[in-house]
């Protein structure tokens, strides 16, 4: 794996991976999805979709956390 980069697990468990490695060399971030030792897919994504991908992923996480304080405050 390149230096940058990192590895997450999926919540499925059974050694499921994806990894994510930056080459600015080409200008790209790539994801990758593993079943223990084997790549099972990859997909290269140029670096200025990976500020939007970025960007969406923040204010989907934003809005879930929104939704589970309005829950929350419900449930009391």
């Amino acid at each position: 794996m390149p230096r940058l980069g990192e590895t997450f697990l999926d919540a499925r468990g059974e050694e499921r991976t994806m990894r994510v490695s930056l080459h600015p060399e080409r200008g790209l971030v790539v994801f990758s999805v593993w079943s223990g030792v084997s790549c099972r897919a990859s997909f290269r994504l140029p670096l200025d979709e990976a500020i939007r991908l970025s960007e969406v992923l923040e204010s989907v996480v934003v809005e879930s956390a929104e939704t589970a304080v309005v829950n929350l405050s419900k449930a009391s």
